[in-house]
């Protein structure tokens, strides 16, 4: 069985050779680093659901970060730590501690975790259709322009930039500004 870490210098993957309690070399091909490694039986095992941690047996079997009476069971994804069942936190196919768990939860890392998101495409249009409905244009439209600017400079969202939307909350802000003008125009004439 092949396995696969990533290489701690440049995170890269590496593929480890089966070399089960003896301590190997491996090769980084992104870095050009020479890694020292050693596999614990735990890194090989597949983890199993729904179990118990179940105390170490053989002297010698590796054990649970947290628990170190416990067998470990499977190592976290993230930092390396090996696991029992009681520690392991599977999201998707990864396995976390809770540690890792919070912290890429806190950085916005883990995109299974998300609930919800602000979509700022969605924001330029409301306030856009907004100015149409009631007679705020003067107020809404400046916002829309600013949702606009914002959906174009931030970070781009995993469901893709709507720029179709964005160019019809530019043309309903466009309108109203032009309205907004021409009665502004029509009022001074009246004066």
């Amino acid at each position: 069985m092949v396995m696969k870490i990533q290489c701690p210098r440049c995170h890269n993957a590496m593929e480890l050779p089966p070399a089960p309690e003896t301590p190997q070399e491996v090769f980084c091909r992104a870095c050009m680093s020479r890694q020292s490694y050693l596999t614990f039986p735990a890194f090989e095992r597949e983890p199993i659901r729904g179990q118990v941690a179940t105390p170490i047996l053989v002297e010698g079997e590796s054990a649970c970060f947290f628990h170190p009476n416990k067998r470990a069971q499977v190592p976290c994804d993230l930092c390396g730590r090996f696991l029992c069942a009681l520690c392991e936190l599977e999201i998707g196919e990864k396995h976390f501690c809770s540690g890792c768990l919070t912290t890429a939860q806190q950085r916005g890392s883990l995109s299974q975790m998300e609930r919800r998101r602000f979509v700022p495409e969605s924001a330029a249009l409301c306030f856009a259709a907004l100015g149409l409905v009631l007679p705020l244009a003067i107020f809404t439209g400046p916002i829309a322009i600013f949702f606009t600017v914002r959906s174009f400079t931030t970070q781009g969202s995993i469901v893709g930039r709507k720029t179709f939307i964005l160019v019809i909350a530019m043309l309903l802000v466009l309108i109203q500004f032009i309205v907004l003008l021409m009665a502004f125009v029509e009022w001074m004439k009246s004066r």
